[in-house]
């Protein structure tokens, strides 16, 4: 192998390193009735494919969700009844008032410039790397 991919594999490794990945699914609302619910949400899902018989599926999915929904609320509840000083109010105040917003990415262009529109930005990526 030359020296040069050599180096390039020895600046990959370093700044790359491999991390292993947890498996932890914890979710503060999530309970064993739930569990017991999504089987046998899934179980009736699989036997409704069969003979094509979707409404005891389709009932018992409706108590899944509405399950999971009540449960969310419940766990917010309990977090916001949780919630005692200024700060952790005004964190959680912060949090709560972000609206979700679509901001346009802009590119600077080599004039100085930046793009305003989905297509100058595709064009002005094209022309920066590949002239």
């Amino acid at each position: 192998m030359s020296a040069l991919n050599q180096s390039i594999i020895e600046a990959y490794h370093s700044s790359c390193p491999l991390k292993t990945t947890t498996k932890s699914r914890s979710c503060s609302w999530w309970s064993s009735r739930l569990l017991v619910l999504r089987k046998t949400v899934r179980k009736l899902f699989n036997k409704a494919k069969r003979p094509a018989n979707w409404e005891e599926y389709k009932s018992s999915l409706t108590a899944y969700n509405k399950g999971i929904r009540t449960a969310k609320q419940k766990s917010f509840r309990k977090f916001c009844k949780s919630v005692s000083s200024t700060f952790e109010a005004a964190s959680l105040h912060k949090t709560l008032a972000k609206a979700k917003t679509d901001t346009v990415l802009a590119i600077k262009r080599s004039d100085g410039t930046y793009t305003s529109s989905a297509e100058k930005r595709a064009t002005a990526l094209l022309l920066t790397h590949f002239p």
